[in-house]
């Protein structure tokens, strides 16, 4: 039997781009190539009308948009034409929230474009059930492929830094400003705390000045942000991560990669009781959930004094991400998905 032929298209070059195609695409075109034949490539290098081309192919599976959403009317049935079926991957809901800098860039004309794909597309990918059941009034063929760390990527290889104290720490975009908003009291109780101190750090990985403002205090540090294929090394300066979130439909429909992340680097994880974490995350056992606001103030200095809970959490944790969400795992989802979609059964 012929090998399934895979056209990988990135049409993001941040962490979504990464981990929602050129990753595992990678891992499965190098080490599960038995079945699947996969090539990789950003859009900008690919002419999206070029049919000769694009007929040689079972599936294209791409992130966000595969050419112009004017185009998509006229462009996806023409490739479908040929038989090729076409993946869009989705990862963030549509309508951002208010506060998002972001979001005064982004048109209803785009999101109305963004959701003519969806409805266009053969198939639908995305990150977790919640998002699923949101994308499935859509397009009734939407599949869950989880995001997953490749921790033989160079960016996990770095030693955890000896520290003499315990480093918190908060790893995102400049987006989460709403998010970042429930710590505020917490981590002005913490800096008050003359139990706790020179006993913490707080740090700021990426952000923007509004964030830096909620974090500055003795010890604060911020990093600066960095790019997709670099960030990773950022947890060996932590020991606890924090993952607080603003309750709405775009974070009900996250997903759980920054747990993935800190469980697969052995670290004690925080995180707001809310979405997709309070699935996943056993109070006290994998991780602290925060139900009220103060509880942040409460679990952090809990794990400042407790080093052997840190240690535990963050252990329970690693059992718990890996080998559940590690790259291994859901590329095989992933070839278990191209070849069902070939035969026309959706998984």
């Amino acid at each position: 039997m012929e090998k399934i032929k895979v056209l990988v298209v990135m049409n993001d070059m941040t962490a979504i781009g990464h981990y929602r195609c050129g990753w595992p695409g990678g891992f499965i075109r190098d080490n599960l190539n038995d079945e699947i034949e996969i090539e990789i490539t950003a859009l900008e290098s690919i002419i999206v009308w070029d049919m000769l081309k694009l007929k040689q192919y079972d599936v294209i599976h791409f992130n966000g948009a595969f050419g112009y959403f004017e185009s998509v009317d006229e462009l996806y049935p023409m490739i479908q034409s040929h038989g090729v079926k076409l993946v869009m991957d989705i990862d963030d809901y549509w309508e951002m929230p208010e506060e998002f800098p972001y979001k005064k860039h982004v048109s209803d004309k785009y999101v109305e474009g963004l959701l003519n794909s969806v409805r266009k597309a053969d198939y639908i990918t995305t990150t977790t059930d919640a998002f699923k059941e949101k994308l499935m009034d859509i397009n009734k063929n939407v599949a869950v492929l989880p995001n997953a760390v490749d921790m033989s990527h160079r960016m996990w290889q770095s030693v955890d830094e000896p520290s003499d104290v315990v480093r918190i720490g908060w790893l995102g975009s400049s987006q989460r400003h709403g998010d970042l908003m429930r710590l505020k009291d917490s981590i002005d109780k913490l800096y008050s705390d003359k139990e706790l101190k020179g006993k913490f750090t707080l740090a700021l990985f990426g952000g923007d000045k509004e964030n830096k403002k909620l974090f500055e205090g003795d010890g604060f540090v911020n990093y600066p942000w960095v790019e997709a294929f670099s960030f990773g090394h950022y947890y060996s300066k932590m020991d606890i991560c924090l993952a607080p979130l603003k309750e709405n439909i775009y974070n009900q429909c996250r997903s759980e990669i920054k747990m993935v992340e800190s469980g697969m680097n052995n670290k004690a994880f925080i995180c707001q009781d809310y979405g997709i974490y309070s699935g996943h995350i056993e109070h006290g056992k994998t991780g602290l959930l925060v139900k009220d606001d103060n509880d942040w103030y409460t679990h952090i200095k809990m794990l400042i004094l407790d080093k052997d809970l840190r240690l535990k959490l963050g252990r329970n944790l690693n059992k718990y991400v890996n080998p559940k969400f590690a790259i291994e795992t859901i590329a095989k989802q992933r070839v278990e998905f191209y070849k069902s979609i070939c035969n026309e059964e959706l998984v």
